[in-house]
């Protein structure tokens, strides 16, 4: 295998030997098709409405604050960022040699802030490290891949002692394939409320490790996913508890139309040291036709006997035909009829809604 980006190669990836119906949930193909990209010189346009209420907003292709002081961003070299110690991916480590001494960090300590990470034309690579320092932090994550381009993205996020970090993230994909890895790190009595909202492009593969590292962490994750026009998703939330008396909560829902595929994944696994912890995962998919494929799957790990609660539930269901004539019956168009649940999905994380009210972007 060849790892740089420069040179091209292929990835390596394991296949799936437990499921009759399909091999991969991630198309690595659409990746090795273009690891020689040269870096992109054009960049996807995203509108930013007047927000007088955002602390800082940030343009990381550019580098710049958009909006409020400069000193909200540094600028910092990564050279081994924890993420690898928990990601195996052989993408991930192309990600590294490609983005090398590139990184962006942003400590909040209170407010609002709002992130850009654009697509472009090209490659384009991000690393970007987030500490959430005291008090209670909301920050805007607004990643795009318009463009036939390529893109990977790592985020490295640590949440201090008595913290609260809101995280809402929304991801619009159309014509390139996007790789995305966070890792976020939760120190004792600190708490992650995630809300993750977007649309597949052509391969979006999103992977989010959360570690409960100290005792009474917590993390409330809110997924609403979609896969549309021919799209590809594996949207992934693991949760590891390490520390005792950790609490974590999954919840996952996703929508797949015609000749499209999703997979929502959610795994929390609870260790030895994790006594008295709590988890619950849920994760559910609707299908408009047998062209769509739909996968929902959830995992738990227990290896202790002290647990206060584990729990997971799952489905992959199709919409009900009578639904859209009743619809169509009351003069609605079958576009209406497709925003409309594309909608209730994205809103069900809230993520959809709180970011368009700081920027217009539509969905395809």
């Amino acid at each position: 295998m060849k790892t740089n980006g420069a040179t091209g190669g292929t990835i390596l990836y394991q296949a799936i030997k437990d499921s009759p119906t399909v091999k991969y949930y991630t198309d690595w193909k659409q990746f090795e098709k273009k690891l020689d990209a040269p870096k992109a010189s054009k960049y996807d346009l995203i509108k930013i409405k007047d927000a007088p209420d955002l602390n800082c907003i940030v343009d990381t292709a550019r580098k710049t604050v958009l909006q409020g002081p400069r000193t909200c961003i540094t600028e910092s070299s990564i050279h081994e960022p924890i993420g690898a110690k928990y990601n195996s991916e052989a993408l991930f480590h192309i990600h590294e040699e490609r983005t090398r001494g590139e990184s962006i960090e942003i400590v909040m300590r209170g407010g609002k802030y709002l992130v850009l990470i654009p697509g472009g034309n090209g490659y384009t690579g991000y690393n970007l490290m987030i500490r959430a320092e005291n008090g209670e932090s909301d920050l805007y994550i607004v990643d795009t891949g318009l463009e036939d381009g390529i893109k990977t993205i790592y985020k490295e996020i640590h949440i201090a002692e008595n913290a609260k970090l809101n995280l809402y993230e929304l991801s619009v994909h159309r014509r390139q394939p996007v790789y995305s890895y966070t890792l976020a790190v939760l120190s004792r009595n600190a708490e992650l409320a995630l809300r993750y909202s977007g649309q597949a492009g052509k391969m979006t593969r999103s992977r989010t490790d959360i570690i409960l590292a100290e005792g009474k962490a917590k993390v409330d994750a809110r997924i609403g996913y979609i896969a549309d026009n021919a799209g590809k998703g594996d949207i992934i939330v693991d949760v590891l508890h390490v520390a005792p008396e950790t609490e974590s909560l999954v919840e996952g829902r996703g929508l797949v139309f015609s000749g499209s595929q999703l997979a929502m994944r959610g795994t929390a696994r609870v260790y030895e040291t994790a006594k008295n912890s709590s988890t619950k995962v849920e994760v559910h998919t609707i299908t408009l036709d047998n062209t769509a494929k739909g996968y929902s799957i959830p995992m738990l790990e227990i290896f202790t006997g002290n647990v206060r609660e584990a729990s997971h539930s799952a489905s992959v269901t199709s919409i009900d035909k009578e639904r859209i004539f009743y619809l169509k019956s009351r003069g609605l168009s079958w576009d209406d009829i497709k925003m409309l649940m594309k909608k209730s999905v994205l809103e069900f994380s809230d993520a959809f809604e709180k970011i368009t009210t700081y920027i217009d972007l539509e969905l395809a």
